[in-house]
């Protein structure tokens, strides 16, 4: 049955995203964790704007998702440097924790945003990629374990603009960067 639902779903295509989780202050970038995910969906806008995300576990990044409360969505655009980093940030392996953050440079590849900017704590830091698209700044409201995986749901609390002016998109959008059986896509014609 397992096989048959994997082939089933590989026939869709879903937005690819990476998420990165808050750490404290003075945490060496190599204990930075993200990963890719491509299970995030809009659950609320009022009173509040929420999402759901799902994480499967075990996951560094959710482990510092429960411990510091903050988290960055990036909605990627349809780059060739947004394929590199879904596939940099899709590289974790069942039961070892991943260090993204190792090959990548502060200031260059990510800034450090301070939590000070969202909550009255200012101990921790939100590592956030840079010119990847929209960035969700997220604070965790709720988790859920099923099986092998964690629903999460945030609380968006501000939303980054893009920062590299020719990704800037045009008034129709382009959809995000889409995977489907092991290929990146863009938006394509109306149906």
């Amino acid at each position: 049955m397992s096989h048959l639902f994997r082939q089933a779903m590989q026939k869709l295509s879903y937005p690819t995203m990476i998420v990165t989780a808050a750490v404290p202050k003075g945490t060496k970038s190599v204990d930075f964790h993200g990963l890719t995910i491509s299970s995030m969906t809009s659950l609320s806008i009022d009173p509040k704007p929420l999402v759901q995300l799902n994480i499967k576990v075990p996951s560094g990044t959710s482990n510092d998702i429960r411990k510091n409360g903050l988290f960055a969505i990036h909605v990627l655009n349809p780059t060739k440097d947004n394929i590199h980093l879904a596939r940099h940030f899709s590289q974790g392996q069942k039961n070892t924790m991943t260090s993204p953050f190792s090959t990548l440079m502060n200031n260059k590849d990510y800034m450090c945003y301070s939590s000070k900017n969202m909550k009255s704590e200012s101990n921790i830091i939100l590592p956030v990629l840079k010119d990847t698209g929209k960035v969700l700044i997220c604070n965790s409201k709720e988790a859920f374990k099923v099986q092998d995986h964690e629903i999460w749901i945030g609380e968006v609390l501000q939303i980054l603009p893009n920062t590299k002016e020719e990704c800037i998109e045009d008034e129709t959008g382009h959809g995000g960067l889409l995977h489907c059986k092991s290929n990146f896509f863009k938006l394509g014609d109306l149906v």
